[in-house]
């Protein structure tokens, strides 16, 4: 950026003899120091305003992907690259979280439960005996956790609950 250099400079040395060291015209400076932002760049710096917001309230921890499914979720509409771009240029950065995944040991559960079944999972009637299992998906609004009852006698599911906790 030439013309900023220019600026930067213009208490100290002449413009015209600057212009001339530097190869740009006089006009052009003038014309690029009296120009209005475009829309993109007013849009650029909009978006900004909101990037530095949820980056500074995520503790710096979310990065370009995270603030445009964010941006997304809201019904706003951009590009992953244009968030990084514009993070990049201010000099922002997501950082990077370890995924830590702690298994719990299958014979630890908590007190006052109590294994009825003790691995025998054979019923002679409906409704005596039925097991619950817990798994997650993934999608693109984030994770969603489906709990099952099944009864062991016919195999079918007497019960189903999903939630995002």
């Amino acid at each position: 950026m030439r013309f900023a250099e220019i600026d930067n400079c213009r208490e100290t040395y002449p413009v015209e003899r600057m212009c001339c060291c530097l190869k740009v015209s006089t006009s052009g400076y003038y014309g690029w120091r009296n120009c209005r932002p475009g829309p993109r760049a007013v849009a650029n710096a909009a978006l900004l305003e909101a990037i530095e917001a949820i980056h500074e309230a995520s503790d710096e921890v979310e990065g370009s992907t995270w603030i445009c499914q964010g941006f997304r979720s809201e019904g706003q509409t951009c590009s992953v690259n244009r968030v990084a771009r514009l993070m990049h240029m201010n000099g922002m950065r997501g950082k990077p979280q370890l995924k830590k995944w702690h298994k719990k040991p299958s014979a630890s559960r908590p007190a006052g439960v109590e294994n009825l079944l003790d691995r025998d999972f054979s019923a002679t009637a409906p409704n005596k005996c039925s097991v619950i299992d817990i798994t997650y998906i993934r999608t693109d609004e984030g994770w969603l956790y489906l709990s099952i009852v099944l009864d062991l006698y016919s195999d079918l599911v007497v019960s189903w609950s999903m939630g995002n906790h």
